[in-house]
């Protein structure tokens, strides 16, 4: 972004009022959308930013110092486009480095729970990808990733325990067993900011992409849980922020993030009940 546009941006979000292309104001969110397409798959918009995720499951077995914890892997592939492929792998690994953060060591997803039988767990696949880049990656991603997570059912298992100490575990159909949701006690997401040095600190959440290049900014991600609680507060790089100034942040991220919360749980909620529906429906035409 040229020079020129960089300075009409910034006064704009420094006008009084505030003026900005794809928001109603600085503090406010983009449209956010969830489609759901196959069981643990979630196409996430949040404004022309688009991210799908999808979840899959596999047995194998745990790490040899967490035996008592399943395991989760993370992907980020970029398909959107890029100067340089070092631009493009750069960015893949600062992503999948935040959901990373996220899922795992936020516990977002509970482990433990993934646990089959001795020396047998579920590994889950979060696979992220990349469809179009308007800015605020970040938040896109974990919301792809989570909404995916939340949507996705983990088959039931049964185990068998043979008189040599063997073991054997069956993965149940889920015609005649209903798979599980993941247990998720964290249910953290993402809210992002840039703050901008004036006197006081401009506060812009979800930054478009050609806000992001606006120069002498600090980019600031909050973490927050499903509670309400902040978890984790990420800033890169640029100048430092005021203590008064990241108290508003942390308080706006619970206000932005609370709703978007509330909602997922319930798209998820009717989607599924949409799919039980459909199947009834279906089983009583093959029996007609």
């Amino acid at each position: 972004m040229g020079v020129n546009n960089q300075v009409f941006i910034t006064e704009a979000l420094q006008s009084d009022p505030p003026l900005r292309v794809k928001h109603e104001t600085l503090m406010s969110f983009r449209k956010v959308a969830f489609e759901f397409g196959n069981v643990g798959c979630c196409l996430v918009s949040l404004g022309d930013s688009r991210v799908s995720a999808t979840v899959t499951a596999t047995i194998g077995e745990p790490l040899q110092n967490q035996q008592n914890e399943g395991r989760i892997l993370i992907s980020v592939n970029d398909t959107a486009r890029h100067a340089t492929m070092a631009e493009k792998s750069l960015l893949e690994n600062l992503l999948q480095a935040h959901l990373t953060r996220v899922i795992t060591r936020l516990n977002a997803v509970n482990r433990e729970a993934l646990v089959i039988a001795d020396n047998k767990v579920w590994i889950l696949r979060v696979d992220t990808k990349i469809l179009n880049n308007d800015g605020n990656l970040t938040d896109a991603c974990t919301l792809a990733a989570v909404a995916a997570l939340r949507h996705f059912r983990l088959p039931i298992t049964d185990v068998t325990h043979h008189a040599d100490g063997s073991q054997r575990v069956k993965v149940m159909p889920a015609s005649s067993h209903d798979p599980r949701p993941l247990d998720m006690p964290g249910e953290p997401l993402s809210c992002s900011f840039m703050v901008m040095p004036t006197t006081p600190p401009t506060i812009v959440a979800d930054p478009t992409a050609e806000e992001e290049e606006t120069a002498a900014c600090s980019p600031v991600t909050v973490l927050i849980d499903g509670a309400g609680r902040c978890c984790g507060l990420i800033k890169p790089g640029g100048p430092p922020i005021p203590p008064d100034t990241i108290n508003a942040l942390v308080k706006a991220a619970d206000e932005l993030t609370r709703p978007l919360c509330k909602r997922l749980s319930n798209e998820v909620a009717v989607d599924h009940q949409r799919r039980k529906v459909e199947m009834i429906r279906d089983a009583r035409m093959r029996d007609t």
